[in-house]
């Protein structure tokens, strides 16, 4: 099974007007991709109470949507993110009638409501993001399949000037691993857009080969194909956790992390860009216990990062823990791609 970020939303919500800009544009993308008029409707009321949120309570902030597809399912991501003050207690305000701005209180509550699936990330001076799942009518997944599906997460983020991102990513799953991939195109807009697309495409037909080819030679055969593009910074992961390891290959910029707690063991890179300076990429193999985390990451997010202590984000959702990873660490001025796999223990 191949799964891929297919498309990406993305509106600053600074003022009222915002609200339905952004709703706009997530509705838009939804029935773009298939989801149907009832799914539609809560998404469109999700993504309103969320803006209005952001507007009320922290001032300006984020929305992202992102929709993610296989052969057999699709569902869409709505994320809403600001730097505010947070929330104390963060059950308390998801109770209906509660409300420290004044308002009915019944927004977050809804927000749980409406969605697939839901989660909530706050604590005082760090902000908040929210997560709302929708399904698509038609995924032919069973719930375990589901599970496992989603025990990773892809975020993708336009750069703040750009309707589409220049990064990419896409992820091979197999019963005994994961095979990952996350490609930076060059600069940012539709070239970079178009470079990553070919990454990908590429990525897909050797997968579908040969999954077990070694790191380097898929980087090889990638480069021959995106010489007709800009080029992009391509990193590839053989994530085992039968195994305990992780074998990881990156030509430029895209990092790989393992981390637990506040622990983190950054991984080596080569460097050079695939399509444009032909480099011959090298792959490692890491040790990856039960408990730890493995990220990998664009120049979007600051290099050499540490969450602060007390903030644990690898027991959380893995797409909460990449919106966080995005909020806290984004250089705020590229696209941003992150992939994250929590721990198994």
């Amino acid at each position: 099974m191949i799964l891929r970020g297919t498309a990406i939303a993305r509106q600053p919500v600074v003022e009222r007007a915002d609200v339905g800009w952004a709703r706009r544009q997530v509705v838009e993308l939804a029935k773009r991709h298939g989801f149907g008029d009832t799914t539609a409707s809560r998404i469109e009321i999700t993504v309103q109470e969320a803006a209005r949120n952001i507007i009320k309570h922290a001032g300006k902030g984020l929305i992202v949507a992102q929709t993610v597809a296989s052969q057999d399912t699709h569902y869409l991501d709505v994320l809403a993110i600001d730097s505010g003050q947070g929330m104390v207690d963060i059950s308390k305000c998801m109770q209906d009638g509660y409300s420290s701005a004044g308002s009915m209180g019944t927004g977050l509550g809804a927000l749980k409501r409406l969605s697939d699936e839901f989660e909530v990330f706050s604590q005082p001076r760090q902000g908040a993001v929210f997560l709302m799942r929708f399904w698509g009518e038609h995924s032919r997944l069973e719930q375990k399949v589901r599970e496992r599906m989603c025990n990773f997460a892809g975020l993708l983020v336009p750069h703040p000037n750009e309707q589409v991102s220049g990064d990419a990513w896409s992820l091979h799953c197999t019963p005994d691993f994961e095979l990952a991939l996350l490609a930076d195109g060059l600069g940012h807009g539709p070239d970079a857009a178009k470079a990553v697309l070919c990454a990908q495409e590429c990525f897909h037909g050797i997968v579908e080969r040969d999954a077990r080819m070694e790191l380097p030679e898929m980087i090889e055969r990638m480069h021959a194909d995106l010489r007709r593009t800009r080029g992009a910074a391509v990193a590839l992961a053989r994530i085992s956790r039968e195994q305990h390891q992780v074998e990881f290959c990156s030509l430029g910029n895209v990092q790989g992390m393992i981390g637990e707690k506040t622990r983190n063991r950054y991984l080596l890179t080569s460097n050079g860009i695939v399509g444009v300076e032909k480099s011959r990429a090298h792959s490692q193999v890491y040790p990856l216990h039960p408990t730890e985390a493995f990220v990998m990451a664009t120049d979007g997010v600051q290099s050499r990062w540490q969450l602060p202590p007390g903030l644990n984000v690898w027991r959380m959702a893995p797409m909460l823990a990449a919106s966080i990873l995005f909020n806290q660490f984004g250089r705020g001025r590229d696209d941003v791609g992150i992939l994250v796999f929590p721990p198994v223990a």
